[in-house]
């Protein structure tokens, strides 16, 4: 059953990555660091939810978080990227859309990006070696990872946009 669901929400991620990166393609003016500062700040906010009091109070809560979002962040690292580099292939052949190479390279720079972060994903939350691996410390690292991502990202895009 757990694999099914992973399948699943893989193949949706990939549709995900299709449909933004062709509705991401049309847009005649994209600028890359604008994105990036949207990624931070939905990282952002799932650190929020991540290591909320409310929710850190419930056990199953914290179980769902390290045992199935931080598994599906996993396999979205890939999934994600690479179905926006099919949509934006898609737009380019069909309606030589103008941000195609944009969203393309942009997509191609989050797989890089997304590997090192994945990489720290795997190794301390997901099926953690070197570290804790009890809950409450796989959920900390978890939070640590969404919300340094997230601010790094934001670092990055105010940089670029001056």
């Amino acid at each position: 059953m757990r694999t099914r669901i992973l399948k699943m929400s893989v193949l949706l991620m990939g549709a995900l990555g299709i449909f933004v990166g062709f509705r991401l393609s049309q847009m005649p003016n994209l600028q890359p660091y604008k994105l990036l500062n949207i990624m931070g700040l939905l990282y952002n906010l799932l650190a929020i939810f991540v290591l909320s009091e409310v929710l850190l109070s419930s056990a199953s809560w914290k179980k769902f978080c390290v045992e199935w979002i931080a598994l599906i962040l996993l396999w979205s690292y890939i999934a994600v990227p690479t179905g926006a580099i099919v949509g934006a292939a898609f737009a380019w052949l069909l309606r030589r859309a103008p941000s195609a190479s944009a969203v393309g390279i942009f997509a191609f720079g989050n797989i890089f990006y997304m590997s090192h972060v994945g990489t720290a994903l795997e190794h301390t939350v997901v099926l953690p070696r070197f570290f804790k691996k009890d809950i409450e410390s796989r959920l900390r690292y978890f939070g640590l990872i969404l919300l340094s991502s997230g601010m790094l990202l934001q670092l990055v895009s105010a940089v670029w946009g001056l």
